[in-house]
C-alpha cells in the first residue's frame, strides 16, 4: 500500500498549515508513525516516486512480510488482539 494525494499548490499550503495530524494514511494515524509510504503534496507524489514505490511491493515475499507486520502493529492496538496472534505468510 502506498499513500498518495495531490491538491492545487494552495489548497495543499492551507492544508499544511491547518493540519493537526503527522500522517495521512489511516494505518500510519493508528500507530502514530510512517509504516505505509505517504508521497503527499505535488514535491513527493510525482509518478516517479509512486513507482518507485510500488516497485518496492511487487516481491511478493517482501510484500507479504510488510503486510504482516503491519496488520500485526494494527492488531496489538485493539483490545481483542489476544483472540489471534497466528497470522503466516503463504506462497
Amino acid at each position: 500500500m502506498v499513500a498518495t494525494y495531490r491538491a492545487h499548490p494552495l489548497t495543499e499550503l492551507a492544508a499544511a498549515a491547518l493540519a493537526k495530524v503527522s500522517h495521512a494514511a489511516l494505518p500510519n494515524i493508528v500507530l502514530g508513525r510512517e509504516v505505509v509510504p505517504e508521497l503527499l503534496g505535488w514535491r513527493r507524489a510525482t509518478p516517479a516516486a509512486l513507482a518507485a514505490a510500488a516497485a518496492r511491493l511487487l516481491n511478493v515475499g517482501i510484500a507479504c512480510q510488510i503486510s504482516l507486520s503491519l496488520a500485526t502493529s494494527c492488531l496489538r492496538t485493539m483490545p481483542f488482539y489476544s483472540i489471534n496472534k497466528g497470522f503466516t505468510c503463504v506462497g
